[in-house]
């Protein structure tokens, strides 16, 4: 499967559904974006990214894409929790490429896809440490969920959990007047 990847100009690149194992060279490339985007002390190895790519081949809840620049492979993005009513955009790593927006754009031809398979139940999960991610992703379309918040908290019940991860919800109007030519 292909998708455009669209800016407010028209077509700026493409995402290439990865469904077998790809080559030695494109799996090292993957591997090197994993490691430069780490600040942790743990390094990933070629034989730990083919496993992790198994793992898309096993699953139908899952999809992984490359994407594409000009024919070249510059980052790669998916969703994950993959339904016929929700998905969570996830894996999203960009490599080199000329086009720093290039990212963003290929988050909203997912989401594009997604509202195209009936699909607009749209979030991601991120660090609750960290707000950049939500603040950049898709310009400000997403909202906290209802109960969570930036200090790791959980609020459901009357019960308080402190979460790793918040969840954050796509505002598709919001996306939508910002987006509109999506």
């Amino acid at each position: 499967m292909q998708i455009d990847i669209k800016d407010e100009n028209g077509v700026v690149g493409s995402l290439i559904e990865i469904t077998e194992q790809p080559s030695y060279e494109l799996i090292l490339k993957m591997t090197s974006w994993k490691q430069s985007r780490r600040k942790l002390t743990q390094r990933f190895t070629v034989k730990q990214s083919k496993r992790w790519l198994d793992s898309f081949f096993r699953n139908d809840s899952k999809k992984l894409f490359w994407v594409m620049e000009d024919g070249k492979y510059i980052g790669q993005c998916g969703v994950s929790n993959l339904t016929d009513k929700s998905a969570e955009l996830n894996y999203f790593i960009r490599g080199a490429g000329n086009n720093k927006e290039l990212m963003r754009y290929a988050g909203l031809a997912l989401c594009r896809w997604l509202f195209d398979q009936g699909i607009h139940d749209i979030y991601v999960n991120m660090v609750s440490t960290n707000k950049r991610p939500m603040e950049l992703t898709l310009g400000g379309s997403f909202v906290l969920a209802k109960g969570y918040s930036f200090d790791g908290k959980y609020r459901k019940l009357g019960k308080n959990r402190t979460n790793k991860l918040i969840r954050a919800d796509l505002d598709e109007k919001a996306l939508l007047e910002r987006y509109p030519w999506l």
